[in-house]
């Protein structure tokens, strides 16, 4: 599976081909997450949260009881589920029937990952890092060793997990986040905005690695699409998109890029936080 803006694209042929969904929603989608072949959320903005119990064919809009953008889902099975966002995590414990705010945060989460129903962690802005051993009842803080934002997080069993953030950050916990260290590693598509923050405009840069089609867009707090500046075909190399801002008020922004390469298994996309401030 895959998501964008309002769409999600759904392959049964391990990638070969793709067949767009009927998601019911225009909202961007920024999460996915199945706990087996048939029960799955999409989580986005403006607190939108699809279910489906069909494998995708089919999904329904659930009450999240939010309006704060959602970045993240874990499924961890059948019926609990843990979404994080900005300033949000929630959590459902009958197929998101019903959502609850576990905790209220000043700052987004981006990324979250359980292992099983009570062991879960979640990552965001400041280079937060929150771990639960009971379900989400208690949220407890981790050293991330100074990042800045972390975005993603995954764990490949009960102790062994990496982060990505900003700048190329990856840390890798060989105890289930007791300890975070640093892996020296340099993402190809150097995605960053400058200056930061943000005042009246700012140039936004990537690398390509391959040609390929490339969208860049900008949404607000509330996953709501401000404005696209790139949506079509670019080649390869270095490259600088303008991005005037000055009709804008001051606040949290997200850009968002997803490129589509002509290389086979390139394809790519990442989502940031910026400040606009006046």
């Amino acid at each position: 599976m895959s998501t964008g803006v309002g769409i999600i694209l759904r392959t049964t042929d391990a990638g070969e081909h793709w067949r767009v969904q009927d998601s019911g929603t225009g909202d961007a989608l920024f999460g996915l997450s199945f706990a087996d072949s048939k029960h799955g959320f999409a989580v986005g903005g403006k607190g939108t949260i699809l279910h489906t119990t069909d494998g995708g064919i089919t999904w329904k809009l659930q009450q999240s009881g939010t309006l704060a953008v959602l970045f993240d889902v874990s499924y961890i099975d059948s019926v609990t589920a843990i979404a994080v966002g900005n300033g949000d995590i929630l959590g459902t414990t009958d197929g998101g029937e019903h959502w609850t705010r576990q905790v209220s945060l000043d700052y987004p989460m981006y990324g979250v990952h359980f292992t099983d129903r009570v062991h879960g962690t979640v990552v965001g802005f400041f280079g937060v890092i929150l771990h639960t051993s009971n379900g989400g009842m208690t949220w407890n803080q981790q050293d991330s060793s100074g990042s800045s934002i972390l975005d993603n997080v995954e764990f490949v069993n009960d102790y062994t997990g990496f982060a990505s953030g900003s700048e190329g950050t990856l840390l890798r916990t060989e105890n289930a986040g007791g300890v975070w260290t640093a892996v020296n590693i340099e993402s190809p598509y150097q995605l960053q905005v400058e200056p930061s923050p943000v005042i009246s405009s700012a140039l936004i840069r990537f690398t390509l690695p391959s040609a390929g089609r490339v969208n860049l867009s900008i949404y607000n707090s509330l996953g709501e699409n401000i404005t696209t500046l790139v949506d079509g075909p670019l080649p390869s190399g270095r490259q600088s998109v303008l991005w005037n801002s000055s009709d804008l008020p001051s606040g949290a922004y997200y850009y968002r890029l997803v490129v589509n390469n002509t290389s086979p298994g390139r394809n790519y996309s990442e989502t940031r936080n910026l400040m606009l401030t006046r």
